[in-house]
């Protein structure tokens, strides 16, 4: 993954042929790429994710059209600052999703690596989030879309950097975790299950400090997300995207590998009935 190198905006002299990033206010030109950037019809990147003495490298494969679809896979992983072997994977399709732990925790048994959990099996709050998200429908609609890119406030701009061989804007912003939510008509003041086994590491959290870079095409290049000053727990994501609108192949596991999720493993991931 490319460093950064930035410039200040000072020092930018735009032409008049840089790309709408460049001309527009800081928070209408953010907003547009993240726009432009969620209607494509997938993506292909890799992530980051730490948390202390925890983190995560892997790649991913996502395609929005014609219906929603997702691979992720862990390649690298760090846990209490110690080298794991494993590789857990997670895939999306046909409305179902798979979980491959691969030793991380519990597996379903011998022989059957993927855990099975039908998405519109999800719910509360959080549950239905994430259900909301893989819904191909909702994820692709254009007033869900802009709702999405409202939740990016305070956007300022930073300057330029390279991302990948590529010359892209660096933006700022505080990205409101409850208005996100709010798009997908997901309910935002309900309890909490932070303290449930396995709860997400956004769950209870409000707002994050995020960095979004765009290339000269208007396209998301770069974001990361991190935790409040302060905030527990203290975590950061990073995506760098490599490609767009590319072909991707996402396959569920064969059958006679895969172990429905029981309803008590979904509540104790705040996901459950």
């Amino acid at each position: 993954m490319n460093t950064p190198t930035e410039m200040p905006t000072g020092e930018m002299s735009p032409s008049p042929t840089e790309s709408p990033t460049t001309e527009a206010d800081p928070t209408t030109a953010l907003r547009q790429a993240l726009t432009k950037s969620a209607q494509a019809s997938s993506s292909s990147g890799k992530f980051t994710f730490s948390s202390g003495e925890n983190t995560a490298n892997g790649t991913y494969d996502y395609q929005a059209k014609p219906k929603v679809a997702l691979n992720a896979k862990v390649s690298d992983l760090t846990m209490d600052g110690k080298s794991k072997d494993a590789k857990p994977e997670l895939i999306v399709a046909d409305n179902v999703g798979y979980i491959n732990p691969d030793g991380l925790f519990e597996g379903p048994g011998e022989n059957i690596p993927w855990w099975k959990v039908n998405i519109a099996d999800l719910k509360g709050p959080h549950g239905q989030f994430v259900a909301k998200m893989f819904d191909t429908a909702t994820s692709n609609d254009p007033a869900t879309i802009q709702k999405l890119a409202d939740a990016y406030e305070d956007v300022k701009m930073v300057g330029t950097a390279e991302v990948s061989g590529k010359t892209v804007t660096h933006y700022t912003a505080t990205y409101n975790v409850d208005a996100a939510r709010s798009a997908f008509g997901v309910e935002t003041t309900a309890p909490s299950p932070g303290g449930s086994p396995g709860a997400s590491p956004m769950a209870g959290v409000h707002q994050l400090r995020s960095d979004v870079w765009v290339d000269e095409q208007g396209m998301v290049r770069k974001t990361r997300y991190r935790s409040e000053e302060g905030q527990k727990p203290q975590f950061t994501l990073t995506t760098t995207i490599t490609d767009y609108n590319k072909p991707v192949t996402v396959k569920a596991p064969p059958a006679d590998q895969t172990k429905q999720v029981t309803p008590q493993m979904l509540k104790q991931l705040g996901m459950g009935g």
